[in-house]
């Protein structure tokens, strides 16, 4: 682990993480007692976070970064910061998605392998996308969403959902978990990570996330 990064999460004792990325255009509610990484072009807002990590390659970025990282490189500097994480179980991403769809694809697919290797973790993506590796969640939802994993999943999905599935394997981003529709609490069981996209109106997305209530 970076020296740096290992300081840091050490000294905050925190298992909640807050990446901003070069797409940001405006920042977000700050999160209290959370790790914050901005990830090159997402450097520009580090002013206003005191006490936070800036990292990249500086090819969206032109100012001071605390950690520089080489240009050529085997993985993004968004993979970089995620391998140093994952003691994380909290993560919100701000600033990732839109613009390239090549760049788009590689931020899901890192996520994809951060969480492989990890343990129940939860990760926000701005008030679109939620992605984690616990086995079964409790949602909130109250609009149109859709299921996708990376790789072939079981899946069950009950509760307060229009279309319901019982241990169903879903081929991965199968068109089968599209469009579904939610009236409140979803039940949702998978042996492999996955991410749901949806709406939400609310400026605090992570609120959807309910507890497990165990019999």
């Amino acid at each position: 682990m970076n020296k740096k990064i290992e300081k840091y999460i050490l000294s905050l004792n925190s298992k909640k993480a807050v990446l901003y990325g070069p797409l940001l255009k405006k920042l977000p509610e700050i999160h209290k007692e959370s790790l914050h990484f901005l990830i090159d072009g997402g450097a520009t807002f580090q002013d206003l976070i005191p006490g936070s990590i800036s990292l990249g390659d500086g090819d969206s970025h032109s100012g001071h970064l605390d950690i520089l990282l080489p240009k050529e490189k085997d993985l993004s500097d968004l993979g970089y910061a995620l391998n140093q994480l994952h003691e994380m179980r909290e993560l919100y991403f701000y600033g990732f998605i839109g613009k390239r769809l090549d760049h788009q694809l590689a931020v899901f697919g890192e996520t994809f392998h951060f969480l492989k290797k990890g343990n129940s973790q939860v990760c926000f993506f701005d008030n679109h996308v939620f992605a984690t590796n616990r086995k079964e969640v409790n949602l909130n939802i109250l609009d149109t969403f859709s299921i996708f994993s990376i790789e072939e999943m079981k899946l069950s999905i009950s509760g307060q959902a229009k279309y319901k599935l019982i241990n169903q394997r879903i081929s991965p981003f199968s068109s089968h978990t599209l469009s579904n529709i939610g009236n409140g609490t979803i039940h949702i069981q998978a042996d492999k990570p996955f991410f749901i996209f949806y709406e939400c109106n609310s400026n605090k997305s992570h609120d959807m996330l309910l507890p497990l209530h165990k019999e």
